[in-house]
């Protein structure tokens, strides 16, 4: 009897997901088009990756749109050009995206007719010299769920006074599209183009430019202060991508961000990059343990001075390093 209850379930959610949607993957796919971009390095692609990663969301890599279109959204690993699809894959693509799929593009910075229409915009233009990504969504707006802070509404690129390594792309809108975010100018950043029952959605800057950059260190002094401070950097980007997904696909799963499905987690860490860091290290050790508490040392292993800062490492006495 469990056995034909099992098999009767199993039956019932096959046919739900198909009746769900016209596209049969619980999953986001990311669609690789960076050999037709002529890109040999592996960071555009990679970022998107390590981007879902991150987030818990389950995803497949594909270079074929046909394959892409079994998913329910789909993530583009870089810019689209003109000749990035076939005639027959452009119909494949409008007709997932009609039919209830998402597409999310970054940097689309091309005047082919079937791209612009599909995003939502007339012309575009490129600048180095803005800084600034904000949001103009409200709180109950689609993929505005999870950015709930000031801090968060603003997403710096770089810092004020220099100049952008990155390509940043802004747009003039079609009427009826959505600009959910605007740059310091006023120029749209990112839009939101609704298409019978899915969206397309294009962000003005290149994923890899803004996630792998900001990891490598590389974005421009981006960072808005240097301690003791919240900066969530490029995560509301992913907090907005979340939500589409989320909302748009009944029965969405992701990894739990916490363990043990916790509402709050705290993460101790020690910085041991100054003599009296090494010094109190042990006793800071020896009282989290007697609390039960696991903390991260992170031990900074210089033994050489310069111009910014004295030896660290040979500071410490050899019995106090071998207990650590």
């Amino acid at each position: 009897m469990k056995k034909i209850i099992i098999t009767i379930g199993i039956l019932v959610w096959g046919f739900g997901n198909i009746d769900i949607k016209a596209q049969s993957l619980r999953m986001i796919a990311i669609l690789d088009v960076d050999s037709s971009n002529g890109y040999s390095s592996p960071s555009y692609m990679n970022a998107v990756s390590q981007m879902l990663k991150v987030c818990g969301f389950p995803y497949f890599v594909t270079t074929h749109v046909d394959s892409a279109t079994l998913a329910s959204m789909i993530l583009v690993s870089s810019r689209l050009t003109s000749t990035t699809f076939t005639s027959t894959e452009k119909i494949a693509i409008e007709n997932f995206v009609s039919n209830g799929g998402i597409i999310v593009g970054s940097a689309v910075n091309t005047n082919d007719p079937f791209l612009k229409n599909l995003f939502g915009y007339s012309s575009f233009m490129e600048d180095s010299l803005l800084h600034q990504f904000i949001f103009t969504s409200s709180a109950t707006d689609i993929g505005m769920r999870w950015i709930n802070d000031s801090m968060e509404q603003h997403v710096s690129l770089s810092e004020d006074t220099v100049v952008s390594p990155i390509k940043i792309i802004y747009y003039t809108p079609d009427t009826g599209v959505t600009v959910a975010a605007r740059y310091e100018n006023g120029e749209a950043a990112l839009l939101i183009r609704q298409q019978n029952k899915g969206y397309a959605v294009t962000f003005g800057t290149q994923f890899r430019d803004l996630f792998s950059f900001a990891q490598q260190d590389n974005d421009a002094r981006a960072e808005r202060a240097y301690s003791n401070f919240f900066e969530p950097g490029y995560d509301p980007l992913i907090f907005f991508i979340k939500d589409f997904y989320a909302s748009h696909m009944r029965l969405a799963v992701w990894k739990h961000t916490i363990p043990n499905k916790k509402n709050t987690a705290v993460l101790l860490t020690h910085d041991m990059d100054s003599k009296t860091s090494n010094d109190r290290a042990i006793p800071f050790a020896q009282f989290e343990r007697s609390r039960g508490i696991t903390a991260i040392y992170n031990i900074t292993a210089r033994y050489f001075s310069d111009y910014i800062m004295g030896s660290i490492y040979d500071m410490m006495p050899a019995d106090k390093l071998i207990l650590l």
